[in-house]
C-alpha cells in the first residue's frame, strides 16, 4: 500500500486541478470551480466524462453518497469526501485548504499531474 498526500486550496486565487490515472482505462479529475466548490469527474481513454463501474463518492460528513449531474460530482470544501474505485480510495479532508489522500492498494496508480502550492507531492 501506497500513500501520497498533497492540498487543495480553495483560498488560492488561480484555478487547481489534480489528475490522478485510476487505471488503465479511467482517469480522475479534481477541478476547482469557486472558492467554495470543486468538479470531480471521470474521463475514459477519448477524454469522455463518465462514471465507471463502481466508482463511489461518499460524504463522509452527512454520510450519504454524492450523486452526480451530467456524470460531474461537485463538491463542497466544507465538508469531508471518500471517493472510491476499485483499489483506489482518495480522502478529502475539510480545513479550507482539503489534504487529499491517495492510498494505493495496488501498484497500478499513478498520480499524473498536480498543479498547486506544493510541488513535492510529485
Amino acid at each position: 500500500m501506497s500513500i501520497k498526500n498533497c492540498d487543495f486550496d480553495f483560498s488560492e486565487r488561480k484555478n487547481k486541478t489534480i489528475n490522478v490515472v485510476l487505471d488503465e482505462l479511467f482517469n480522475l479529475t479534481i477541478e476547482k470551480q469557486s472558492s467554495s466548490t470543486a468538479a470531480v469527474y471521470c474521463t475514459n481513454k477519448k477524454n469522455e466524462k463518465c462514471i465507471p463501474h463502481g466508482f463511489k463518492i461518499i460524504n463522509t460528513t452527512s454520510h450519504e453518497f454524492v450523486h452526480p449531474v451530467s456524470n460531474i460530482y461537485i463538491l463542497c470544501w466544507t465538508d469531508n469526501y471518500t471517493i472510491t474505485f476499485n483499489d483506489v480510495e482518495i480522502n478529502l479532508q475539510n480545513k479550507h485548504v482539503w489534504d487529499v489522500k491517495i492510498v494505493e492498494y495496488k501498484e497500478n496508480i499513478i498520480v499524473e499531474d498536480y498543479h498547486g502550492s506544493d510541488s513535492s507531492f510529485l
